[in-house]
């Protein structure tokens, strides 16, 4: 008989998601996907691992000290978790960057599109570089120096630094200096000719001109790096008196989170990177080195700057939006049959005209919903906003414990407390992922509830993308 007990017979969690990152990766690497969407699916896996790290694997280390002893099905204690997870997560790292310099480069270089180095640049490239650099980024450059009355300056979670090594030749004395790259200046930033498609990145430029920027001095090595930090928030609401309060603090504190990766160059000077290391008090294995730039989030924003080729994208795909909703109100046609739709395949609007609908109808009495995650400009709340307006009975159960959105849904809360909706933030004990909403109209017959139920958020962004489904219903069994 099969004993289910046996621990041979399962996977770990966290190891199965970075395999799940790695399948994401072959689609990153398979040559029958148009190229810009390989290279746009390689961002994501960058990010996908970012999330994962700052989250799960912060969450694995915590554990490993309070149950040291504890098994998992699959055999694994918290602590043979982590090493599988830095096992696997440098392997992903390292493939990641060899499609990046041995696939996509070449391949987007056949089209034309480069990513250039200041040593490659043409003359004329040369003299519009130069040009960015004095009149834009110079003057907000801040180089920071540590030593001992300049202590190590504090580094955000995701952000990109510059280390640089320095000789002072009056006493030959080096110590250490930082740049934080400018995020308020693109970090892909588009070279005049061969039609636009010429790029550089912000810190290959600061690179060229740190002679300038440290007059008088020996720049003996620069390497560029990014911290990630500790961002998992862990809080019992069972215990907790003020939701909002407790999570708006530790959103606080989260900035402040321990450090728990460092990627960093591969040619680093071996003193810079002994210097990030152990200010850091990071092993070996929690130091990411990587061949190519550090961070490929920028891959997405060069995607997006590349002009023309629309060939190496994907066809664009109009969800479809039935007919019949353009010429007759959708709680008539809810009233006909209950109404299914399949995205991304099928379009995100009825849902917002069912809201819509809802808050300027005369006969709507409330409009009841469930959020989890919402668009940053999300027009699901401002359709809740205007029913609030027009003296609707408006409750909103929003999830402010949704992982990543903690900061945007209390912002959302408060919000809609304020134009006077009923908010519930989520139960106690439990993490609210259902997408539920009704509608209660007042009609001929009596009071009828229209229903809305959907496997995925209220959220028009993601709904481009994802795989759900959506049933409208006024079916008194269900609502």
């Amino acid at each position: 008989m099969l004993n289910l007990d046996q621990c041979r017979y399962y996977n770990n969690r966290e190891v199965t998601w970075i395999d799940y990152d790695k399948r994401v990766l072959d689609e990153a690497s398979n040559p029958v996907n148009p190229l810009l969407e390989r290279a746009r699916l390689l961002g994501i896996t960058q990010n996908n691992l970012d999330s994962f790290i700052k989250v799960r694997a912060a969450k694995i280390i915590k554990r490993m000290h309070e149950w040291p002893n504890w098994r998992d099905a699959s055999g694994l204690t918290f602590h043979d978790q982590l090493n599988a997870i830095r096992t696997h997560a440098h392997r992903l790292v390292k493939t990641q960057y060899h499609i990046w310099e041995k696939h996509m480069l070449p391949a987007l270089a056949k089209h034309g599109i480069y990513l250039r180095h200041v040593k490659d640049l043409s003359p004329r490239q040369r003299r519009y570089a130069d040009e960015y650099f004095q009149k834009q980024l110079y003057p907000v450059i801040t180089p920071i120096a540590v030593d001992g009355t300049h202590p190590f300056p504090f580094i955000e979670s995701g952000k990109t630094c510059m280390a640089i090594l320095i000789r002072r030749p009056k006493d030959d004395k080096e110590y250490f200096a930082m740049i934080p790259i400018a995020f308020s200046f693109p970090r892909v930033i588009r070279l005049p000719f061969n039609h636009g498609n010429d790029f550089i990145l912000q810190e290959d430029l600061i690179k060229n001109y740190l002679g300038q920027i440290f007059q008088g001095l020996n720049v003996r090595g620069s390497v560029c790096f990014r911290l990630t930090r500790d961002q998992d928030i862990a809080i019992d609401d069972r215990e907790t008196k003020d939701l909002v309060y407790d999570v708006d603090n530790r959103l606080r504190k989260m900035r402040y989170g321990r450090p728990l990766r460092v990627e960093i160059e591969a040619n680093a000077n071996p003193k810079i990177m002994k210097f990030i290391q152990d200010h850091y008090k990071l092993a070996d294995c929690d130091m990411y080195k990587v061949d190519g730039p550090v961070d490929l989030h920028f891959i997405n924003e060069m995607v997006k700057k590349i002009r023309g080729h629309k060939n190496l994208m994907a066809k664009k795909y109009t969800p479809f939006f039935p007919d019949f909703l353009r010429k007759i109100s959708i709680f008539k046609a809810i009233r006909k049959h209950d109404l299914f739709f399949h995205r991304p395949f099928d379009s995100f609007k009825p849902i917002l005209v069912f809201l819509r609908e809802a808050a300027d109808d005369p006969k709507v009495i409330s409009v009841k919903i469930t959020l989890y995650r919402v668009s940053k400009h999300s027009p699901v709340i401002a359709a809740l906003k205007r029913a609030a307006k027009n003296g609707k009975l408006v409750t909103v159960l929003i999830e402010l414990k949704a992982r990543g959105d903690e900061a945007a849904n209390t912002k959302w809360a408060l919000q809609l407390q304020q134009l006077g909706c009923h908010v519930i933030y989520g139960m106690k004990g439990l993490k609210v992922h259902c997408k539920l909403a009704m509608v209660v109209r007042r009609e001929k017959g009596g009071v009828r509830r229209y229903m809305h139920m959907s496997t995925g958020n209220y959220n028009e962004k993601t709904a481009k993308h994802y795989v759900d489904m959506d049933l409208f219903t006024c079916n008194p069994e269900i609502g």
